[in-house]
């Protein structure tokens, strides 16, 4: 049995479309005609007996039901068997065809030529099916076979009555095959049905050009002022029509003049002015008229923006005047802007290529977001450099702000809870972080999420709710294992509590492993083997973090866990000199009076 991969067939045959093909197959009203064998040799259609009429209807009927139920094997066979009846039925030969080009995918070269000559033969039996020869045509289109392509089209269209978009199909397909003057002739079709626009006249003159044709741009364009005579683009659009046949330059440059004196902000006439000087080489009055292109308000962003990266490139390439193009670009920017892109290439321009750091942005990720609050990217940005100048409320200000144009962007969470915290804003914060949480999605950053979580974990130990905080650290290290502040800090508060003592000191254990010289993750790790009556081990790494410890953070606690940690170890004496130690440079009270209990009772 042959095997047929996927079929994806694009009609959709309902029970009704079922009937009415059994009926239409039954009365055998199938057109007369000539079809092309699979050996390109023309033969007559083959009319069958009554008999084997109905022989065929059940096999090509019972093919349609099965590729209803997308059991295509079983339809590929009754197609094969209701062609060795009737090779020349245009219906099994089209269903064929469509199976082939299925059969291991559009890249099978052996299956796109047999499904091509199924096509064509089913287009040849059945002239009058618009479907068979649509689908013949798409596909000449998608093997780039343009010309072909719009001679079917133009059979189509030929059937009529045609279609606006079949006509527009048409146009496109003329012009990809090159051949301008059958695509003039469609587009003056296709005005004859819709009546004439600017659209399509610009598209009659492109073909035009295309051609060489300079007289029947003229007369095209001619046509369109004296019916527009209020419209000055038209008549910069002839000046430079007129401008480009020789002999005829000065006549060109009177009619573009003319509309000058009265505009001298007109986009279109300052286009043509560059478009000429830059034609001519004239380099300095090209790129003088640019300036002012690029400078007037009525230029599309998409011209203004791809001139300056024109510019912007041939600086970087050329060894040029980089911060020249950066002030044209922030002069551009003071403009009234109508996307971002502008924003965008300036920022890329100072960022990537001029290496300005991220607080220089701030202006223009300002001017992104006039016209894009939404613009995550220039919100993060932002972000950036906010953080970097250390401006804590105005974080806060602007992580809030934009909660609400990004409301699923983690990082404005984390740093509002963040900051919150540096200003002992400890509710806030902890509002902050578990809205994040809630808006943590698939897609997220699981290491960001962690963060979030590993963040908020310690919040909810400092409120006092140890269970929520643990939970928070599980979620974290789910996310991500390694997370060597999460495993640290979960060790260290379970030791606090005395609970989990043995997945304590591996948490902890591979923090250090990590981080072997870090003294915060030395004292913990000490301080788990302490808790959990290993005081042999826990000496060995307080003495490592009393080595490696900075020379202010910290320091009362490592001396208060050496002395505790000695005082297991049998060694009193030691002990107390840490212990007196802590209490010299603690500013702590609480740990000043327990301090002085154990120095008092030499004993914790």
């Amino acid at each position: 049995m042959r095997r047929c991969t996927i079929y994806i067939y694009e009609r959709a045959v309902g029970a009704g479309l079922v009937l009415a093909l059994a009926l239409v197959s039954l009365c055998a009203c199938m057109e007369p005609g000539h079809g092309v064998a699979a050996s390109g040799v023309v033969q007559p259609q083959i009319r069958l007996t009554p008999a084997q009429q109905l022989r065929f209807n059940e096999y090509y009927l019972a093919s349609v039901l099965r590729r209803e139920k997308e059991e295509y094997d079983a339809a590929y066979e009754l197609l094969e068997r209701a062609l060795a009846l009737n090779p020349t039925a245009p219906e099994a030969l089209f269903d064929m065809a469509m199976l082939r080009f299925s059969m291991g995918g559009m890249m099978d070269s052996r299956s796109l030529a047999v499904g091509d000559s199924l096509l064509r033969q089913a287009v040849a039996f059945a002239p009058g099916n618009k479907y068979y020869k649509e689908t013949l045509g798409n596909l000449l289109v998608s093997k780039g076979q343009f010309r072909e392509a719009a001679a079917v089209y133009e059979e189509l269209v030929g059937q009529g009555p045609a279609s606006s978009e079949m006509l527009y199909r048409l146009m496109r397909l003329y012009e990809q095959s090159q051949d301008y003057e059958a695509a003039i002739r469609t587009i003056s079709r296709l005005e004859e049905r819709e009546g004439a626009d600017e659209s399509l006249t610009m598209e009659k003159l492109q073909n035009y050009l295309a051609i060489e044709d300079s007289a029947g741009a003229v007369r095209l364009v001619e046509n369109l002022c004296a019916e527009n005579p209020n419209v000055s683009r038209y008549k910069i659009i002839l000046g430079q029509l007129y401008y480009m046949r020789p002999g005829r330059e000065e006549y060109g440059f009177a009619i573009i003049d003319s509309v000058m004196a009265v505009e001298p902000d007109n986009y279109y006439g300052q286009l043509a002015y560059y478009y000429y000087y830059a034609s001519q080489k004239q380099d300095s009055l090209a790129q003088r008229q640019q300036e002012r292109i690029i400078l007037n308000p009525a230029t599309p962003s998409d011209v203004r923006v791809g001139m300056l990266q024109q510019k912007a490139a041939a600086a970087l390439t050329a060894g040029g005047d980089t911060l020249g193009v950066l002030r044209l670009m922030r002069a551009a920017l003071e403009l009234p802007q109508a996307d971002a892109a502008l924003g965008g290439l300036c920022a890329s321009f100072m960022a990537a290529n001029l290496g300005m750091p991220a607080d220089s942005l701030l202006p223009v990720m300002d001017k992104i977001l006039e016209v894009e609050p939404d613009n995550s990217r220039a919100r993060l940005t932002k972000l950036q450099a906010l953080l970097f100048q250390d401006r804590v409320e105005q974080v806060l200000a602007f992580c809030r702000e934009s909660q609400l144009y990004c409301p699923d962007v983690l990082a404005f969470y984390y740093f509002e809870g963040m900051n919150a915290m540096r200003l002992d804003r400890q509710d806030e914060a902890l509002a902050a972080l578990q809205q994040g949480v809630k808006q943590a999605a698939d897609s997220s950053d699981p290491e960001l999420v962690a963060d979030v979580y590993s963040l908020l974990g310690d919040l909810l130990h400092e409120d006092g709710r140890n269970d929520e905080a643990f939970a928070a650290y599980d979620k974290a290290l789910q996310l991500q294992p390694s997370n060597v502040l999460v495993l640290n800090n979960y060790a260290y508060f379970l030791s606090l509590e005395g609970k989990e003592l043995d997945k304590a000191v591996e948490m902890s254990r591979q923090a250090v492993d990590a981080e072997p010289q870090n003294a915060t993750y030395l004292d913990t790790y000490a301080w788990c083997l302490y808790s959990n009556g290993e005081y042999q081990q826990a000496r060995i790494y307080i003495d490592e973090a009393l080595k490696y410890m900075d020379a202010e953070a910290g320091k009362d606690v490592y001396y208060d866990h050496a002395g505790d940690i000695y005082y297991f170890c049998k060694e009193t004496a030691e002990a107390l000199v840490y212990w007196k130690e802590a209490l010299r440079v603690t500013e702590d009270a609480d740990l000043r009076q327990k301090l002085k209990r154990k120095i008092q009772w030499r004993k914790p």
